[in-house]
C-alpha cells in the first residue's frame, strides 16, 4: 500500500475549518527496525511496518485563518522508543502497588492527554486491532480491527479516547 497517498487522501477528505496536511519524514532504518526489538522486545510487523519504511512517522501542519502550526499525528522511532519506555517503567510501579496493565501494549501515538493508542502485544508480536490505554483508571479498549481503519477513524473524529 502507498501509506503517503493513503494518508495524503485522508487528510483531505477530512479537512474542516482547521485545514491540515502531513509533514512525512525519512523511512525508518534496518537498525532502527532491529533496535525496537532489542530496546522494547517487540517485532514490527504489518501496516506498522509498511507506512514507517516509507515514513518514520509523520506531523501535521494545520491551518486556521491566518495561523499556522505544526503537531504530532504518528509517532517517529525516538518517539515510540521513549513513549513506550516510559510505558513499560508505569507497568512496573503497577505492579509494585499490586496492579497490573490490562495487557502488554506497543504505542505508536497518543491523543495530547497522555492516553496511548497502539497494539496489543503477544509474544513480542503485534495484534492487527488497535486500541486506546488510558493510564490513570488502567484500561485498554479495542478501537479499531486494523491499523488502517483506526487511522480512518481517528482523523474523521470517529474513533476518540
Amino acid at each position: 500500500m502507498d501509506w503517503k497517498s493513503e494518508i495524503q487522501d485522508i487528510y483531505r477528505r477530512n479537512s474542516s475549518e482547521i485545514r491540515s496536511e502531513p509533514i512525512f519524514r525519512e523511512p525508518i532504518t534496518e537498525q532502527q527496525i532491529v533496535g525496537v526489538k532489542e530496546i522494547l522486545g517487540v517485532e514490527l510487523s504489518g501496516d506498522l511496518l509498511d507506512l514507517l519504511k516509507q515514513t518514520n512517522g509523520f506531523d501535521q501542519r494545520c491551518f486556521s485563518g491566518e495561523h499556522t502550526w505544526k503537531d504530532f499525528a504518528l509517532f517517529g522511532y525516538d518517539q515510540m522508543i521513549k513513549f513506550n519506555k516510559s510505558h513499560l517503567e508505569f507497568a512496573v510501579f503497577l505492579k509494585e502497588i499490586n496492579q497490573e496493565p490490562p495487557c502488554q501494549m506497543f504505542f505508536f501515538t497518543h491523543d495530547g492527554y497522555g492516553n496511548g493508542f497502539g497494539f496489543k502485544v503477544e509474544n513480542g508480536k503485534l495484534s492487527n486491532e488497535v486500541g486506546v490505554y488510558e493510564p490513570i483508571d488502567n484500561w485498554f479498549l479495542i478501537k479499531a480491527s486494523n491499523f488502517k481503519a483506526w487511522l480512518n477513524g481517528w482523523f474523521s473524529g470517529e474513533i476518540h479516547t
